[in-house]
């Protein structure tokens, strides 16, 4: 689900004339989207590799997985997207 909203980003974004932040928005919501599916993924199996004791209800964290990766990638592709606009603007006035 967040690989699929994030290519129909990039495919809105190369029929505008802010085609130009592809780039960074692919590498800030790839970024997002990986680092928080790591994390919750760790999370929820970190029970099975320490001491700790495992619930039962730990499989539900896979079905919201997604859910929570979808806002990280929307967030880093943003920041990735401002971040990246200054440069924008130098490569524009650029003869």
């Amino acid at each position: 689900m967040p690989y699929v909203l994030l290519g129909l980003l990039l495919m809105f974004l190369e029929r505008t004339r802010f085609s130009d932040y592809s780039a960074p928005v692919f590498v800030g919501g790839l970024i997002g989207i990986l680092a928080m599916i790591l994390v919750v993924a760790w999370g929820a199996q970190a029970p099975y590799y320490n001491d700790e004791r495992g619930s039962s209800t730990t499989a539900l964290a896979f079905l919201f997985v997604p859910a929570y990766a979808v806002p990280a990638g929307v967030i880093e592709a943003a920041l990735a997207a401002v971040l990246y606009s200054p440069f924008r603007a130098r490569v524009h006035e650029a003869p």
